[in-house]
């Protein structure tokens, strides 16, 4: 029985170690992208390298969040969505708080410290209401599965797909704001450059690469990690 508690509980401390990495890794790699923007001895090419790492890394973090979620709603015999999702805010909100503190210190925020952590914080519960709607979803997604008359139907809401919905949730708030800073855009300017277009192309182009692809390839990967670990559970089980 001991060792089955120890391995049930495998999947929700990977998750909750996984987490704390990206992290530390978004947090050290944010404060190189800083250094790199603001020291002329660095090409530009690298600073903007990092500023992509960087929004991956939280992308990721975000998407490890919502696939343990996910899993710990339909197995919660091994899992505990509950608890997957306690631990998806901890972690942001040290990351939150980390970014604050690191802006603080190196003084990206002097005279502004008031505003930067009301935008952390509105940036805090906007992620954390699609953490809670991953939650929501996987509940409702999961009932319609054991309700189905047929392993088709049943497909139709597994676990992958209940978790590729809610990472597409992210996608596509990121752009509707993404829209919204167009349109305030076109409002303010009317004479736009064929290197504004292009940044503005670019900015949609990285929302549905890094929220779209790289966010669904990570979810459909840590689900499947996360199901080769429930495999495990239940062969201690038998044995």
């Amino acid at each position: 029985m001991d060792k089955l508690s120890r391995k049930t509980g495998t999947g929700f401390r990977l998750t909750v170690l996984l987490m704390l990495a990206l992290v530390l890794l978004g947090r050290g790699v944010s404060y190189f992208h800083t250094v790199a923007a603001t020291d002329i001895a660095y090409a530009a090419w690298v600073s903007s390298v990092l500023s992509y790492c960087a929004e991956i890394l939280v992308c990721a973090r975000t998407v490890i969040a919502i696939a343990g979620i996910t899993y710990g709603v339909y197995h919660p015999q091994t899992q505990s969505g509950g608890k997957f999702l306690a631990a998806a805010a901890i972690t942001a909100l040290i990351d939150y708080a980390a970014r604050f503190t690191i802006d603080y210190v190196t003084g990206a925020i002097a005279d502004a410290e008031i505003f930067a952590a009301a935008w952390l914080l509105l940036q805090f519960l906007f992620e954390m209401l699609f953490v809670a709607l991953a939650y929501v979803i996987a509940g409702c997604m999961r009932k319609k599965s054991a309700a189905s008359d047929s392993r088709g139907a049943a497909e139709k809401y597994s676990v992958n797909r209940s978790c590729t919905v809610s990472v597409l949730l992210v996608m596509l708030s990121r752009l509707a704001l993404e829209v919204w800073y167009l349109v305030d855009f076109l409002l303010a300017y009317t004479d736009i450059t064929a290197g504004e277009t292009a940044s503005i192309v670019g900015s949609f182009l990285k929302v549905i690469v890094i929220y779209g692809g790289i966010a669904v390839l990570i979810g459909e990967w840590y689900i499947e990690l996360l199901k080769k670990r429930n495999a495990s559970v239940r062969s201690v089980k038998r044995d």
